[in-house]
């Protein structure tokens, strides 16, 4: 005998019953919909975001080559190489 019958019987009985069907919880009134314009300016905030996010990841490898690098070429092995 299950604890709670009805939850493994129609697991998707009650979110029909909370949203227009479409998956959210009803229609967003009017003054709180997200205008064409915001989105794009969300969008564009995020692609700049995004590119400062590669520029720096770009500068850190090319920072980490050059340590690994100077390192290699001073001689000094590292804790973790098998080599010691």
């Amino acid at each position: 005998m299950a604890l709670y019958p009805a939850r493994h019987q129609q697991p998707g009985r009650r979110l029909r019953q909370n949203t227009d069907g479409t998956g959210s919880a009803g229609a967003v009134p009017a003054s709180q919909r997200t205008t064409d314009a915001s989105l794009r300016a969300r969008l564009t905030a995020a692609l700049d975001r995004n590119k400062q996010l590669a520029d720096e990841n770009a500068r850190l490898r090319r920072q980490l080559a050059r340590a690994l690098g100077d390192q290699r070429s001073a001689g000094i092995r590292s804790g973790n190489d098998p080599g010691c």
